[in-house]
């Protein structure tokens, strides 16, 4: 009986032990978990503290002045210093644009060029902006006014692009002030961002014809925005499209048409008809109407003094007809077409090799006419198009009278090497690719020239021997 009890007392000890053991390691557990929050919150505190300390704002950037701008930017100099050129170059064509407008101020523009979204995004949120769903974007009014936009991710094309389009709304600003309804202050936005810089002048009127062909799928199928509506449309009414994915700036690169008509695309549109309409009293209608809306007159208002006895539908009905018939600018087909010849020249060297110099340029170009060569070639940056040899048109271009001329190709020796040259001249500006062939058929290079005054050819002089 004894013995019965000795067990019943120590199994009873080692219970009270096994509770005493496991409320032991819970409190150890519950002290490393405090201990382990308690660490992290002070990292967090420790983080936050070090993002204060380094901050992005316009004291913490490396600052210059360009020509028309005050540039901020926490990337590299080297890195950005030709986007600020090319900057440059296109406010020459805004303050053309706005030739006759009294500008704001006579400083110089800020432009902030942060190194990444990120970046931007801090930067914005330091001055009290929300940046998180934009690639660049024009401030006004606050503690900040400027271009902003970042560089990590996007292509040298892109972030141009870019800045020629949030650029315009600076500019219009700076000449305007807030005057540009927002149908006008994006479609001319569009307008410039389409454009070409080239040898330090701007192209304008450039047609992206896959933007071209969306727009006439949604004439053809009756889903336009009616002209009326968009002219008179508030950038409330904008916005609230915008989130409801109408007319948003996804229709650049799609092909589907939307309910309510492809806001930017129509924009863009009704702009180019405005300015590069063939009859010269629809040009001057437009820049009359936009001197009215500078003064602050109302849409309606400015249009009676612009369109005299011109009524809304049949203004609509010019338009339509305009964009159902528009075609490739000269400058944007030439370019194509050279590029796609440039092609035909390289694939000709690589199959015939150093047999180049049997052929005279007559033959030459009747040899790539027969070399039946198919292709895919960028157009507008955006879209690919085939094309072939075979095709008659794309061995000329439109000239700037309108007549079809032939491209002209010819080969060219240069000291140990031979260039074949395919040359637009007239068009503006003239283009020229230049094919470089080494000694047995190499190709080494290519490269497109352009010149707004022609090209001039200096023979390489011969070195003279006794």
């Amino acid at each position: 009986m004894a013995a019965y009890k000795e067990i019943d007392r120590i199994s009873r000890l080692l219970v009270h032990q096994r509770f005493a053991l496991v409320g032991l390691l819970c409190m150890c557990l519950v002290g490393v978990a405090f201990e382990g929050a308690y660490a992290q919150r002070s990292q967090n505190r420790e983080q936050a503290t070090s993002r204060r300390k380094r901050a992005i704002t316009k004291q913490s950037m490396t600052n210059w002045e360009s020509k028309h701008y005050k540039v901020y930017t926490n990337a590299k100099r080297e890195d950005v210093e030709k986007y600020v050129e090319h900057l440059d170059t296109v406010f020459e064509a805004y303050v053309d644009f706005f030739e006759g407008y009294k500008p704001r101020k006579r400083a110089r523009k800020n432009v902030y060029i942060l190194e990444s979204w990120q970046d931007m995004v801090d930067f914005l949120k330091h001055y009290g902006v929300d940046g998180r769903h934009a690639s660049g974007l024009f401030v006004q009014g606050g503690k900040l006014e400027g271009l902003v936009i970042f560089l990590g991710g996007h292509s040298e094309g892109s972030v141009k692009a870019l800045l020629r389009h949030e650029g315009f709304h600076q500019a219009a600003h700076h000449f305007m002030g807030d005057g540009l309804p927002t149908w006008m202050n994006e479609g001319l936005a569009e307008y410039f961002e389409n454009s070409w810089v080239v040898d330090g002048r701007v192209v304008k009127g450039v047609v992206n014809m896959m933007r071209v062909a969306n727009m006439k799928a949604a004439i053809e199928q009756d889903k336009y925005m009616p002209l009326g509506n968009l002219l008179q449309m508030s950038g409330r009414q904008w916005s609230a499209n915008m989130k409801q994915n109408i007319g948003s700036r996804r229709a650049k690169r799609s092909s589907n048409v939307t309910g309510g008509g492809h806001q930017y695309t129509q924009s863009w549109l009704v702009v180019h008809f405005f300015r590069h309409h063939e009859k010269q009293v629809v040009r001057d209608a437009f820049a009359k109407y936009m001197k009215a809306i500078g003064k602050g007159k109302t849409h309606k208002q400015a249009y009676n003094a612009a369109f005299t006895g011109v009524k809304m539908r049949d203004l609509e009905t010019y338009w339509k007809e305009y964009v159902l018939n528009l075609e490739q600018d000269r400058f944007g087909e030439a370019r194509f077409e050279i590029e796609f010849l440039a092609i035909v020249v390289n694939r000709f060297v690589q199959s015939k090799g150093n047999m180049l110099y049997r052929f005279n340029d007559q033959q030459l170009l009747s040899q790539l006419k027969d070399s039946e060569v198919t292709e895919s070639v960028m157009v507008d940056r955006l879209d690919m198009r085939y094309v072939s040899t075979t095709d008659e048109d794309v061995w000329s271009y439109r000239d700037e009278e309108g007549n079809q001329t032939p491209y002209k190709i010819e080969k060219k020796k240069i000291a140990d090497r031979t260039e074949v040259w395919i040359t637009a001249e007239k068009v503006k500006p003239s283009m020229r690719a230049k094919i470089v062939i080494g000694q047995g058929g190499l190709k080494l290079g290519y490269k497109l020239d352009y010149a707004w005054d022609g090209f001039v050819y200096k023979r390489p002089e011969e070195k003279r021997t006794r």
